[in-house]
């Protein structure tokens, strides 16, 4: 009851804004008016490392990115994660949950006891996953296994328990994650997603990176065995500045501006080249330190909400 209570006291300041606003994803099941491009979503838009967007985004986005940032407590994650589960599902969105640290410690190590921790995990967020429709078990799996000193091989094996784990949950789930180009080149095992993407932050874009991004969205499309496996593609856009407080805010005319504009472009004209692509995910919406967002550039916020209502046809 006390559980009850708190998620009520969350909840209740969006019940007014949520009620009677146009379903931006969910009541569409993800539709999309750009053909196979079925979501669009802000990385770490609903996460708890800075603050909660979903208020100033969800008019362009159909897909809610939920993550527990901070490893803590599993009480802690489950109680976020189910927050902002109610609340997407107000706000008429689906949601893609980051379940990193339900499995993995920090350093990229399964918990000797993630069985027992997903379990519980799974248990309390069950009554509020209806709009549930991907869930994300490890970010850069095999980069991070490499910095970690974690043989490839053992984190392969850790990948395919937990993603047999979830589905085996929620078999109407898919299983998503994002890497680098590193997994591609070295034609490590992503087999076991559903869904895979790939980021290259570059800054600035080298003009030659369109070619390149496109090379290697072939290649991954090719190690899936795309059409034939029915597996999905997903980009993650360069949409911020690594270390460094710019002026706020930056205006369109601003070099950092029109770099990540013109990588917005490119990236949109790639997905929609590709029909393997089901969602774009921007990274990264929310400032915080050391990672200057889009809500800090607006013209840059302004290009991906054009890309994000064409999109998701809001």
């Amino acid at each position: 009851m006390k559980q009850m209570r708190f998620l009520i006291m969350i909840v209740a300041p969006f019940m007014a804004l949520a009620i009677g606003s146009p379903a931006a994803g969910f009541a569409q099941n993800g539709a999309s008016t750009v053909n196979h491009i079925q979501y669009f979503a802000y990385w770490d838009d609903a996460d708890n490392r800075s603050y909660n967007a979903l208020p100033d985004v969800h008019t362009e986005t159909n897909l809610a990115w939920i993550a527990e940032q901070k490893p803590g407590k599993l009480s802690t994650i489950t109680d976020y994660h189910v927050n902002m589960l109610i609340l997407s599902q107000l706000y008429g969105m689906n949601a893609s949950l980051s379940v990193e640290y339900v499995f993995f410690q920090p350093g990229a190590r399964l918990y000797s006891n993630w069985q027992d921790r997903w379990t519980q995990y799974a248990n309390a967020i069950e009554p509020f996953a209806s709009n549930v429709v991907d869930m994300y078990p490890k970010d850069e799996p095999y980069e991070s296994a490499s910095v970690n000193g974690i043989p490839l091989s053992t984190m392969q094996s850790d990948l395919q328990q937990v993603t047999a784990a979830i589905r085996a949950r929620f078999p109407g789930v898919k299983v998503a994650c994002v890497c680098q180009p590193f997994s591609i080149e070295q034609a490590l095992d992503l087999t076991m997603f559903d869904w895979v993407g790939f980021d290259d932050y570059q800054d600035p874009f080298d003009p030659a990176g369109a070619v390149t991004h496109d090379r290697w969205l072939t290649m991954l499309e090719n190690q899936l065995d795309i059409p034939a496996s029915g597996r999905r593609t997903l980009l993650i856009p360069f949409a911020c500045v690594f270390n460094g407080e710019p002026a706020d805010p930056l205006s369109a005319d601003d070099p950092i501006v029109a770099d990540r504009i013109s990588q917005a472009a490119d990236y949109y004209a790639l997905a929609q080249s590709h029909p393997s692509v089901i969602g774009i995910i921007p990274f990264l919406y929310n400032s915080q330190p050391g990672l200057f967002g889009l809500d800090r550039m607006p013209p840059l916020r302004a290009a991906y909400q054009q890309i994000g209502k064409e999109i998701t046809g809001q």
